[in-house]
């Protein structure tokens, strides 16, 4: 199975709690049928940083898959999101892209995020001022 990359947009607020669903649907707008996949996802300050700031998996309890309904939910618990890197007091934007390994062992990149579009960090709260 082909899936096309998509482009999603996440908010993280220090210290807060995140849970944030999405759902993958093929070409007729059919959710993607999940059931026995593995996902992880990766977020960098930039494409190149060899550092990760946060990496997230299914196995670990960070990504809940929907298997039939096609969700892919994250989720990170304040004390996470608390220990993350210091970010600026206005925040900042971070690379991140999820990796889906499907049943039969075949991986696709399904969300990618590059440069100034992606996972962005703020230093706490629930917006900016």
């Amino acid at each position: 199975m082909t899936v096309r990359p998509a482009s999603v947009n996440f908010r993280l607020y220090m210290g807060a709690d995140f849970s944030e669903p999405v759902t993958l649907k093929d070409s007729n707008g059919d959710p993607i049928d999940l059931t026995g996949a593995s996902a992880r996802l990766q977020a960098r300050r930039d494409i190149s940083d060899a550092i990760t700031t946060l990496d997230l998996s299914s196995g670990t309890g960070g990504i809940v898959l929907g298997g039939v309904a096609g969700t892919v939910k994250l989720v990170i618990n304040g004390a996470t999101t608390g220990a993350l890197p210091s970010v600026d007091w206005d925040g900042e934007i971070w690379c991140h892209d999820l990796l889906l390994t499907f049943q039969d062992g075949t991986k696709q990149r399904i969300v990618t995020k590059l440069k100034n579009e992606s996972l962005e960090a703020e230093p706490g709260g629930r917006g900016r001022a």
